[in-house]
Protein backbone atom coordinates (compact mmCIF):
# COMPACT_ATOMS: atom_id res chain seq x y z
CA UNK A 1 0.00 0.00 0.00
CA UNK A 2 1.22 3.58 -0.47
CA UNK A 3 0.82 6.69 1.53
CA UNK A 4 0.80 10.39 0.42
CA UNK A 5 3.87 11.48 1.27
CA UNK A 6 5.14 10.39 -1.87
CA UNK A 7 2.40 11.67 -3.99
CA UNK A 8 2.63 15.39 -2.16
CA UNK A 9 6.33 15.33 -3.11
CA UNK A 10 5.15 14.41 -6.82
CA UNK A 11 2.45 16.86 -6.97
CA UNK A 12 4.71 19.47 -5.14
CA UNK A 13 7.33 19.49 -7.67
CA UNK A 14 8.23 16.30 -9.64
CA UNK A 15 4.89 16.10 -11.72
CA UNK A 16 5.29 19.33 -14.44
CA UNK A 17 5.11 18.78 -18.41
CA UNK A 18 8.29 19.67 -20.71
CA UNK A 19 6.79 23.03 -20.73
CA UNK A 20 6.54 23.39 -16.53
CA UNK A 21 2.98 23.36 -16.43
CA UNK A 22 1.08 20.51 -13.79
CA UNK A 23 -0.61 18.21 -15.28
CA UNK A 24 -4.42 18.69 -15.12
CA UNK A 25 -5.33 15.91 -12.73
CA UNK A 26 -3.44 13.45 -10.73
CA UNK A 27 -4.89 9.70 -9.00
CA UNK A 28 -2.80 8.12 -6.24
CA UNK A 29 -3.90 4.59 -6.89
CA UNK A 30 -3.99 2.60 -3.80
CA UNK A 31 -4.28 5.46 -1.58
CA UNK A 32 -4.73 4.60 2.10
CA UNK A 33 -7.42 7.29 2.61
CA UNK A 34 -8.45 8.02 6.40
CA UNK A 35 -12.03 9.50 7.24
CA UNK A 36 -11.29 11.07 10.46
CA UNK A 37 -14.64 9.32 11.95
CA UNK A 38 -12.72 6.85 13.59
CA UNK A 39 -13.56 3.72 11.36
CA UNK A 40 -11.12 1.41 9.62
CA UNK A 41 -8.94 3.02 6.95
CA UNK A 42 -9.97 2.01 3.35
CA UNK A 43 -7.75 1.53 0.09
CA UNK A 44 -9.02 4.24 -2.51
CA UNK A 45 -8.08 6.13 -5.75
CA UNK A 46 -7.26 9.59 -4.77
CA UNK A 47 -8.61 11.70 -8.07
CA UNK A 48 -6.74 15.28 -7.66
CA UNK A 49 -7.58 17.80 -9.78
CA UNK A 50 -5.45 21.81 -9.87
CA UNK A 51 -5.33 21.95 -5.98
CA UNK A 52 -8.55 20.81 -5.36
CA UNK A 53 -9.52 16.62 -4.30
CA UNK A 54 -11.71 16.01 -6.68
CA UNK A 55 -12.81 12.71 -6.22
CA UNK A 56 -12.29 9.20 -3.67
CA UNK A 57 -13.40 6.15 -4.45
CA UNK A 58 -12.90 2.92 -6.49
CA UNK A 59 -13.09 2.75 -10.55
CA UNK A 60 -12.62 6.52 -10.57
CA UNK A 61 -13.51 8.58 -13.95
CA UNK A 62 -10.18 9.39 -14.75
CA UNK A 63 -9.67 12.26 -17.10
CA UNK A 64 -7.55 11.77 -20.62
CA UNK A 65 -3.75 13.11 -19.60
CA UNK A 66 -3.89 12.88 -15.92
CA UNK A 67 -0.97 11.08 -14.01
CA UNK A 68 -0.95 7.97 -11.84
CA UNK A 69 1.06 8.01 -9.10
Amino acid sequence: MRTLAPAALALGGGAADAQGQPPPAVVIEGARVFDGTGEPVKVRDVLVEGDRIAAVGRRLDVPAGAVRI
